[in-house]
């Protein structure tokens, strides 16, 4: 059991070794090719950054667009954190909308899955 243990930390030593080397790229002197680091470095940092603002981007749609379908036509506001500003649970007045309008949303998802491909 400890020979196992004792191979699978070497593997794994082994891996971070040659991940750091590859990471560095060192030069034939030797020493570590910083543009290398530095083009890799900004790159993440351009695809974090990226990334980001689509996930806020994408959240503030979903908000918009529950906004408009569940406030504007069922009257119903879905309720927020106690803390993000509203506190009062307000009454829904069109209850029978929102069966519908979850049920459109799920055939329009389903629909764009279908034809992206996006299901697998």
């Amino acid at each position: 059991m400890m020979k196992i243990i004792r191979d699978r930390a070497r593997k794994l030593l082994s891996g971070l070794k040659s991940f750091w080397h590859n990471l560095s790229h060192p030069a034939p002197e030797g020493r570590i090719d910083v543009n290398y680091l530095l083009k890799w470095l900004v790159l993440g940092a351009i695809i974090g950054v990226g990334a980001g603002l689509a996930a806020i981007a994408f959240h503030r749609c979903i908000e918009l667009v529950t906004g408009w379908t569940l406030g504007n036509i069922a009257g119903f506001k879905p309720p927020q954190p106690l803390g993000e500003g509203q506190d009062i649970i307000s009454a829904i007045t069109h209850r029978w909308a929102i069966p519908i309008i979850t049920a459109l949303g799920g055939l329009l998802a389903g629909f764009v899955v279908y034809k992206t491909g996006a299901g697998g």
